[in-house]
């Protein structure tokens, strides 16, 4: 949220292999009455107005859409996917890559991400990335295979869980069969 490419830019310069996501701040989407394409080009409009300043493509690695964005049925996140797959194409056809996503801790349920594949697709063909929120309390092992193993036990290839962790769920039940 941090837009200023000064500040952006000196992130770079300390550390060049820092990867810097934009993300402008917009009222919440709404999922429900979502009309996809004619809002992933509003949406885009709205970001070039930020983001297509020299400075900023120069920091700037990537542009999310709407922070943690809640499906509630098969529906919604259909009309999130088609959004997201525009999106992603207008921004790519300019150059820019996208996040998808953005989907806060424990989001969405499992059942729901077959419904979100246009969207990753989209983000392979248009190299972005898929961006998933993942943290938990008291520690961020809570809800997870390792939960009861101490403060800072180590994590293995095996280990999943529900907040944090939970992309080895969606990778390898969801997205690695499609």
């Amino acid at each position: 949220l941090e837009l200023d490419p000064n500040f952006a830019g000196e992130i770079k310069h300390l550390s060049p292999k820092t990867q810097v996501i934009g993300r402008i701040d917009l009222p919440q989407i709404q999922l429900s009455s979502l009309n996809p394409i004619p809002a992933a080009q509003d949406f885009v409009n709205a970001l070039m107005v930020v983001a297509d300043d020299g400075q900023r493509r120069q920091v700037f690695d990537a542009w999310e859409a709407y922070n943690e964005p809640v499906a509630g049925n098969a529906d919604e996140m259909k009309r999130l996917a088609d959004f997201e797959a525009e999106r992603t194409r207008l921004l790519g056809e300019r150059g820019i890559r996208s996040v998808i996503g953005n989907f806060g801790t424990g989001q969405p349920p499992l059942e729901l991400w077959e419904h979100f594949l246009p969207a990753v697709q989209a983000a392979k063909e248009y190299d972005g990335w898929l961006g998933l929120h993942e943290y938990s309390a008291p520690t961020i092992y809570y809800l997870s295979t390792r939960q009861d193993q101490g403060p800072y036990p180590g994590v293995t290839p095996g280990d999943t869980g529900w907040l944090a962790l939970r992309y080895r769920h969606v990778y390898n039940q969801i997205l690695r069969p499609a």
